[in-house]
């Protein structure tokens, strides 16, 4: 392992050396928080109800891939190829003690090779305990090489109709300003009220980020003017809304018909 970190990593040597895992080479978060996910469905019809299924899926690019999935809850490590808490799981050492991919419980199968496929599928109950760990939306999910990872959830009412899924970008590809290309102020042509409730749902990756909606400060989840690492905020946009920050965020587009419970439309 540490002759793969050498011929792999050799800027970053001494970490690999000393630990024994490679640097991690993207980092993504797990957007959409069930919570403020749930509170969309709910906009959407008053008769959805939790708890919501989330799934979260992660493609292997490349042999001997290390991935390292960081949970919310008790807060995000600060070097995670040398971990102090206790949720944090390590996958692909071949390594049980640090954690492995659900279900395997041999080390020889802790490897993680191209065209593996990891899918972490829940129930996540409501109101969030963070005392109770489940893989869903917050968690930071880091790896050694190039991934893939998608999100899918829907909540137990109306149930899989009101189902949404996207791609989740790393955060190389995040951005500092996001113009809505449809929202509430959309004109329907079609008659399906497509984008009758239109929000974005803005997630951070650093601490000490400002996050403005029309050049008006949007307010934290604890309601200061900043957000934190991991944090979300989500609030409705129409057509032409500009979301601009100091730092990189991650923004999705969220829509759907009011009444309706099925054919929502994620971006």
């Amino acid at each position: 392992m540490k002759l793969y970190g050498f011929l792999l990593f050799g800027s970053a040597l001494m970490t690999s050396v000393i630990n024994g895992l490679p640097d991690p080479v993207q980092t993504y978060f797990v957007p959409l928080p069930e919570d403020q996910l749930n509170v969309f469905f709910e906009e959407i019809n008053s008769v959805t109800d939790g708890p919501v299924t989330t799934v979260i899926s992660i493609a292997i690019a490349a042999d001997n891939t290390t991935v390292y999935y960081d949970h919310w809850e008790d807060g995000y490590e600060s070097d995670v190829t040398n971990p102090t808490l206790p949720t944090t799981e390590i996958w692909g050492d071949m390594d049980l003690s640090n954690g492995a991919p659900p279900g395997v419980t041999d080390p020889l199968l802790d490897v993680l090779n191209g065209g593996s496929v990891v899918v972490l599928d829940n129930i996540i109950s409501l109101p969030r305990d963070p005392a109770i760990h489940f893989y869903d939306g917050g968690d930071r999910i880091q790896s050694s090489l190039p991934i893939a990872v998608t999100r899918f959830a829907y909540p137990e009412t109306p149930g899989s109709l009101m189902a949404g899924a996207l791609e989740v970008f790393n955060n190389g590809k995040w951005g500092r300003k996001f113009i809505a290309p449809a929202g509430q102020s959309t004109v329907d042509t079609s008659g399906t009220n497509p984008f009758q409730l239109s929000s974005f749902f803005v997630m951070a990756g650093e601490d000490n980020t400002e996050v403005k909606l029309n050049g008006n400060i949007v307010n934290g989840p604890l309601g200061g003017p900043k957000l934190n690492t991991g944090d979300s905020v989500s609030f409705p946009v129409s057509q032409g809304d500009i979301v601009t920050s100091d730092r990189r965020i991650q923004v999705d587009f969220l829509a759907g018909d009011i009444g309706d419970t099925y054919e929502l439309r994620w971006y």
